[in-house]
């Protein structure tokens, strides 16, 4: 009964129905009444462009935008304004493509690269990808990109409670074996990269900023990577989910000259040490001395 209720409220029309009529009350709702979105979300930038993201309700991504406001989402405002300074971008863990898409909207000159190795976001990227015309822009892969070159398990988790969906889960906490466990998932085997071998093989001339998401793993995907990141210097942006991550990172990358930021949703703040509090997972920059100039404005003390 209560999928065949799911499978109602979620079809695309009927949700956007519901949506429609929650939406003018959505500040004195309980959170838990704002209907996920299922079906094509849309959404204006401030430079005025629209950008549309299939989805559906496992996705806290779409959910974010549609309720709170697509520019509320983790650090959405600096990334946009970073966006119209570089021209090639690495989205590490695109999931549906959020960044890459909005990188196309802000700077539809620019190049990305995104990553994304679990198969529902993946044929949810690429229909992003197709109904924003962006297919001479944006360039998916189904690869993993990790410390190793060569085949691992992928673990996809997925939730109980749309367990029909469990092939097309956009929840975003998909992550090679080993990273941790999840007690709902489907595991496969998946083609891994290291950054120098996916640059190798595919010609990249020039990296401009990287966006890891990689569910406890970006640590080693630098560290396989660092003689790229020693060559291009691209901006790294990244989850620390640990002190052991963080104290990795700041010792692969310091030797390097780049200097660490915690992001807010509209600012930088440098830091010297990364601070875990209340279950939190900060999200930094890593920024060599070359692309400081890239920041200044969006630095505060």
């Amino acid at each position: 009964m209560k999928t065949l209720l799911y499978r109602t409220i979620y079809q695309p029309f009927v949700n956007k129905v519901l949506r429609a009529l929650l939406f003018p009350f959505r500040n004195l709702l309980p959170q838990k009444a704002l209907l996920p979105p299922s079906g094509v979300v849309s959404f204006t930038i401030k430079k005025g462009q629209t950008v549309k993201m299939a989805t559906n309700q496992t996705s806290f991504v779409t959910w974010n935008i549609f309720w709170k406001g697509y520019d509320s989402y983790e650090y959405v405002p600096v990334f946009e304004k970073l966006g119209e300074r570089i021209s090639v971008f690495f989205d590490v863990g695109a999931n549906t493509g959020l960044y890459s898409l909005l990188l196309h909207a802000v700077n539809p000159k620019a190049k990305s690269y995104a990553f994304e190795p679990s198969p529902g976001p993946f044929r949810y990227l690429n229909e992003n990808i197709s109904i924003n015309g962006a297919e001479r822009c944006i360039f998916s892969f189904s690869t993993a990109l990790a410390g190793e070159s060569g085949e691992l398990t992928f673990v996809s988790a997925y939730s109980p409670k749309y367990a029909y969906l469990r092939d097309a889960t956009l929840g975003g906490s998909g992550h090679l074996s080993g990273a941790r466990s999840d007690t709902s998932a489907v595991s496969f085997k998946v083609k891994t990269q290291t950054l120098g071998d996916f640059v190798k093989e595919h010609r990249i001339e020039q990296i401009d900023l990287m966006k890891l998401d990689t569910e406890e793993t970006e640590h080693l995907i630098v560290g396989a990577g660092i003689e790229v990141i020693r060559k291009f210097e691209p901006v790294i942006v990244c989850e620390v989910f640990s002190p052991e991550m963080a104290n990795a990172l700041f010792g692969l990358l310091n030797p390097l000259g780049y200097t660490p930021y915690i992001a807010g949703n509209t600012a930088l703040r440098k830091a010297d040490t990364v601070e875990f509090k209340g279950g939190d997972i900060p999200n930094c920059f890593f920024v060599p001395q070359s692309k400081l100039s890239w920041i200044e404005d969006l630095i505060v003390s």
